[in-house]
């Protein structure tokens, strides 16, 4: 509570820079420093929420934010493996073509048609 902010059920609270120096300069003199009831209740009585949080629901929350975007790397996997599936088969339907149509293909001509390698 004696910050310049913390977070009680999305609501953030905290004291000042200045309120902080003079309540440690207080407290260096000895003198005392009192919390306010009502807040010290409304932290208890959160901190206890929180405690009460069952294992099962975290679990689920958690299942529920990683869900969407595990299905988009899933889908973005899917997409680029089929891609490149879809590549090497090009490439060698065209490299049997070639052998096909009685033409001499040296390994370097057959390795330069895929798409993916830079000339």
């Amino acid at each position: 509570m004696l910050s310049t902010d913390y977070e009680i059920n999305n609501e953030y609270k905290g004291k000042s820079i200045y309120e902080l120096q003079v309540i440690s300069n207080d407290l260096k003199k000895g003198k005392e420093f009192s919390f306010d009831d009502k807040e010290v209740k409304r932290l208890v009585r959160y901190a206890r929420y929180i405690d009460s949080i069952s294992w099962r629901e975290l679990l689920v929350d958690l299942i529920r934010w990683l869900f969407v975007p595990i299905c988009v790397l899933l889908l973005a996997f899917v997409l680029l493996r089929w891609n490149t599936v879809r590549s090497i088969q090009s490439c060698s339907l065209n490299v049997q073509a070639r052998l096909i149509k009685g033409k001499t293909t040296k390994i370097w001509d057959i390795e330069a048609n895929f798409p993916w390698q830079i000339k």
